[in-house]
């Protein structure tokens, strides 16, 4: 039903708010984006064929982040920038290990997923780190992937490392020093 109105506004170049009874004119571009198949939604019926074609006038594939190799590296590092700037963070870059699981890691939630990722692990660094070890990224990035012995081993030494409560104080510190 929606795409019924969106197609009409697009042809009539009117729109009418509800419970009006008059037409608006209105001059607009859309643009618009989906995480579908068109071609599949097109044949189940999930989108009108009709406005499909009145929209795609431009079309650009964005393959997702699993496949586009070192994309993922490049954009974790802006995302650091952007994320040590706001958390005033000293955080220079990632451990190989670190590079290595978000090269073989899928990104079922895309680019956003990797962003949520590096602000989390910028939250839990410690003051005099320098790098994001694993440690620092959710276990789910390697515990759902086969991943060599070398890894899995410096994991666990990392996590023995990890003193949570003390994670706790030093961020809280650094909020109330921040305030201050």
């Amino acid at each position: 039903a929606m795409q019924a109105k969106l197609l009409r506004v697009l042809q009539e170049k009117k729109v009418r708010r509800v419970g009006s009874s008059k037409e608006i004119p209105v001059m607009c571009r859309i643009i618009s984006a989906t995480n579908v198949d068109v071609e599949d939604a097109l044949s189940e019926k999930r989108i009108r064929s009709d406005i499909y074609y009145r929209l795609a006038s431009v079309s650009i594939h964005v393959p997702p982040l699993r496949n586009r190799g070192k994309d993922v590296l490049l954009l974790a590092e802006e995302f650091i920038d952007r994320f040590q700037a706001i958390f005033r963070t000293k955080i220079e870059g990632m451990a190989d290990e670190v590079k290595e699981v978000f090269l073989s890691y899928d990104w079922p939630g895309n680019v956003r997923e990797l962003e949520h990722v590096i602000e989390n692990a910028l939250l839990v660094t410690k003051e005099n780190e320098h790098e994001l070890r694993l440690h620092h990224i959710p276990e789910k990035l390697f515990r759902d992937r086969k991943t060599d012995v070398k890894i899995k081993r410096g994991l666990v030494e990392e996590w023995k490392k990890v003193d949570l409560t003390a994670m706790v104080a030093d961020y809280e510190r650094k909020i109330i020093v921040d305030s201050l």
